[in-house]
């Protein structure tokens, strides 16, 4: 304590205010020091940077892994993922799982074990297992060895001459092979079914076909064409592709539509091979009036629609159907309802 003292014993202020300066700086340096988590060092012009990096608390000795990265599950069947996911220190309910189509496969709880559950839908999903920072992905396929239901999705189909058509028909599961049902064609001179159940038209006409599953049986017809027609409807400005164009009030106004002729066979068709009409029913009344070509494709024509709409809630639905044929019998509808 001396060196704070004067000869005559008083407190010297200069060695106080010294020591006090000194300490003062040392602890800014040290917590200058710890606040600086990268610094440059410069030397015989080279430079060397240091960072100081911020560790997580993480398991070293934990693994996660898979005993494979593709398996193959049946629809509406579950499997345990303790006989999928190979761990080392880990819980099985400590993993987070996630799945890329919930519909294919979901991972849930079942009879106390985290299960995979295949849904009611083939295909194929990626299911992600992730602890800590170890993350590993399975690859689901769900297949169907069997449907339980099945019915045609259409009253009516098309087909094309000379080429497969898959035909959209409900199953269940969702999505199930065509091979796993029976189908056959009335005339197999006109159209009939390939080994895959794909229809295939001969002829140009008309065909009755049948599907049988269990004691369930559903009917259709199968137009086989030449060509194909598309209907267009233009909405802010574009040409969009639709079957049902819903209006969302009463109203009275002029829709520009634009039918496509997908010419396969080169028949020559034009504007005066479509013959056009429109059955109303209801308080929906369309009356269609040829416009011309379409000069942005070739094979396209302008039809403008006059549609008014005066239903009150509560009347019975009101709607019009406007079609378009072909001379080889090819069809398009358009279907116009109040949304």
């Amino acid at each position: 304590m001396k060196l704070f003292k004067n000869p005559d014993g008083t407190i010297n202020p200069i060695h106080v205010f010294v020591l006090v300066t000194v300490i003062t700086f040392l602890l800014l340096f040290l917590l200058c020091k710890s606040l600086i988590f990268d610094k440059q060092v410069g030397r015989a012009g080279n430079v060397i940077t240091t960072t100081t990096t911020t560790t997580w608390n993480l398991c070293q000795d934990c693994s996660l892994s898979l005993k494979d990265d593709q398996i193959t599950m049946e629809a509406n069947t579950t499997e345990k993922l303790k006989n999928i996911v190979i761990v080392k220190n880990i819980t099985m309910s400590s993993i987070k799982f996630t799945t890329s189509n919930k519909d294919v496969v979901n991972v849930r709880t079942v009879d106390g074990d985290v299960s995979l559950v295949a849904g009611n839908e083939v295909g194929k999903a990626t299911v992600t297992a992730t602890f800590d920072d170890k993350t590993v992905d399975l690859i689901v396929n769900v297949k169907a060895s069997k449907v339980t239901k099945a019915e045609f999705a259409n009253k009516v189909y098309y087909a094309y001459l000379d080429k497969k058509t898959t035909l959209d028909i409900t199953t269940s599961p969702k999505k199930a092979p065509l091979s796993l049902v029976k189908l056959k064609s009335d005339n197999e001179e006109i159209g009939y079914f390939d080994e895959e159940n794909n229809f295939v038209g001969k002829a140009v006409g008309e065909v009755k076909i049948h599907l049988e599953q269990d004691d369930v049986s559903s009917t259709a017809t199968v137009h086989v064409i030449r060509n194909m027609i598309k209907v267009k409807v233009k909405i802010d400005g574009a040409y969009k592709e639709m079957q049902e164009f819903k209006y969302p009030s009463n109203i009275d106004t002029y829709v520009e539509l634009c039918v496509k002729i997908e010419d396969n066979f080169n028949d020559g068709y034009n504007q005066e091979s479509i013959k056009y009409d429109a059955i109303s029913v209801g308080k929906i009344s369309t009356t269609i009036s040829s416009e011309g070509p379409y000069t942005l494709d070739e094979n396209a024509y302008i039809f403008k629609a006059h549609v008014k709409i005066d239903q009150t809630n509560g009347e019975p639905e009101s709607y019009s159907l406007i079609t378009f044929t072909l001379p080889d019998g090819s069809k398009a509808q358009l279907k116009i309802t109040k949304d």
